[in-house]
């Protein structure tokens, strides 16, 4: 039976009381947590905010998904845990009947979350609850992205791929239209005001209205790449944002289908950007985490910096840009110039993707989730335990 087990460690709490607590047993008797020691946190630092033991015994957590105040954690099982992103509450433990296999990261909606799996939605209410099930009459091939209440998804067809659109208030036939496309849709589309961009492994970016009627005034209504395209479609006011296997990321004028720029990996890309106010950040195999100026006027831009030894972006604030190792550790750089200034001493198995605030998650796959906060100013206190708060010279200069 899993435990609903909650450690909050408001602000100051350490890691390892926090896993301390996360190791006592199911007796009767249990140890008293350990009092954190509060003490002034050095600049160049990281803290807990707050900390979710979530209890696993035979299981292992996979994901971590970021959405506007919850955190979802994945394990391994297809059990779906809510926290609250504000505090760390455990808010449900839903174990989902993924269909083939497949929980693709959830969909939060005004009043429901959906977990898209291989061939249903699985529909709940903000609570937990499981309401009902929309089974598809094709398996989903991407994640789904939403306007309202109608989902937008890639699904497998046995002759070429489709985009579908799924209305999940419909009892019957909630399919409401779907886009024939000549390679399959593996990307996740992006919704940005009342505009749908469909990325599909032909190399095309499909631009439509919630109701299917083309947006862009190009030949076809699409875009076209010299790639595949297998990462996520990113969207903003400033652009969308599509990463091809044909090694360019490509930011295209929404409104237009016009190229506003590019930039040359150098490899194939298959991992999707992430896009902050200022700042594109894609991973580049072989070249690490690289950062792009959005406003410049160079058509082919150039990296403003790259940290080789980086894999994922995580979080940033008005100094920092805070990246996943290699060695899966925490490091902080130096945003306008790349250059590294401290780094965790402790490693973590799972990461999430940040873009709106300072604020880093990251999990243990035995069911540690954190909310982690760096410490870039002399007065806070707290305490830091297992995370290294010594800055240490730039390993990666300005490219």
């Amino acid at each position: 039976m899993i435990k609903q087990l909650l450690s909050m460690m408001l602000g100051i709490g350490t890691l390892a009381g926090a896993l301390m607590t996360g190791a006592a047993g199911c007796g009767n008797k249990k140890e008293p947590a350990p009092v954190p020691k509060v003490t002034p946190l050095q600049p160049g630092s990281f803290t807990p905010a707050w900390h979710a033991n979530l209890e696993l015994r035979n299981d292992r957590l996979t994901e971590l998904h970021v959405r506007e105040d919850m955190i979802f954690a994945y394990a391994r099982d297809h059990v779906a845990y809510g926290i609250g992103r504000s505090g760390g509450a455990l808010l449900f433990i839903n174990p989902i009947k993924a269909s083939g296999g497949v929980l693709r990261p959830p969909v939060v909606l005004e009043e429901q979350i959906v977990f898209p799996t291989g061939a249903s939605f699985e529909i709940y209410n903000k609570t937990g609850h499981h309401e009902r099930s929309i089974r598809l009459e094709y398996a989903t091939r991407s994640p789904a992205a939403n306007f309202d209440s109608t989902l937008f998804v890639g699904l497998d067809y046995p002759q070429g791929g489709r985009a579908a659109a799924i209305d999940v208030t419909k009892a019957y036939s909630p399919t409401r239209w779907e886009l024939l496309t000549s390679g399959g849709v593996s990307a996740r589309p992006a919704v940005y005001e009342k505009s749908v961009f469909i990325g599909g492994e032909d190399g095309r970016i499909y631009a439509v209205a919630p109701d299917r009627t083309p947006i862009w005034p190009l030949e076809g209504g699409v875009y076209l790449t010299s790639g595949r395209i297998v990462a996520d479609v990113q969207a903003d006011e400033t652009g969308v944002y599509v990463a091809s296997t044909d090694s360019k990321l490509y930011s295209v004028n929404r409104l237009n289908g016009k190229t506003q720029w590019q930039y040359y990996g150098g490899a194939a890309l298959n991992t999707p950007p992430e896009l902050t106010e200022t700042t594109v950040y894609q991973y580049v195999r072989g070249r690490g985490v690289v950062a792009i100026d959005k406003v410049s006027k160079q058509f082919n831009r150039e990296a403003r910096w790259q940290v080789k030894n980086a894999t994922q972006f995580l979080a940033e604030d008005d100094a920092n840009t805070y990246l996943r190792r290699r060695d899966n550790s925490i490091v902080a750089v130096d945003r306008a110039t790349g250059k590294e200034k401290f780094h965790s001493r402790g490693a973590f198995d799972v990461f999430a993707s940040n873009t709106g605030d300072d604020t880093i998650y990251a999990a243990r796959k035995d069911g540690q989730v954190f909310a982690i906060k760096p410490v870039t100013k002399a007065g806070s206190v707290g305490e830091v335990v297992m995370f290294d708060e010594r800055p240490i010279g730039p390993l990666v200069a300005a490219q």
